[in-house]
C-alpha cells in the first residue's frame, strides 16, 4: 500500500434546490496513478425521510493498487427514516 496519495473531496449541501446535497471524495496513487473515487447524491424528501445514492469506482492498470481490487465498480441506494 503506497503512502503517496493525493486525497481530494467536495460538498455542495444545497445543491441547485434547499433538499438536495452531492458529494465526493478521490484518492489517487502517486506512484502507479490508480484511483479509488466515490458520488454521493441525497434527496430529503421530507423532515423524517431521506434518499440517498452513493457510486464507487476502482481505477487502475492489473498491477497497481486500485487497479487489482477485484470489484471494479459499485452502488448502493439508501432509504433512511429519522425517528
Amino acid at each position: 500500500m503506497s503512502r503517496h496519495q493525493i486525497f481530494v473531496r467536495a460538498s455542495w449541501p444545497r445543491a441547485l434546490v434547499s433538499d438536495l446535497g452531492l458529494g465526493g471524495f478521490a484518492v489517487v496513487d502517486v506512484h502507479d496513478g490508480s484511483t479509488l473515487a466515490q458520488v454521493m447524491v441525497s434527496y430529503y424528501l421530507s423532515y423524517r425521510w431521506t434518499f440517498t445514492a452513493y457510486g464507487s469506482m476502482n481505477a487502475g492498470a492489473p498491477r497497481s493498487e486500485r487497479g487489482s481490487l477485484p470489484q471494479f465498480a459499485g452502488a448502493v441506494l439508501e432509504l433512511i427514516a429519522y425517528f
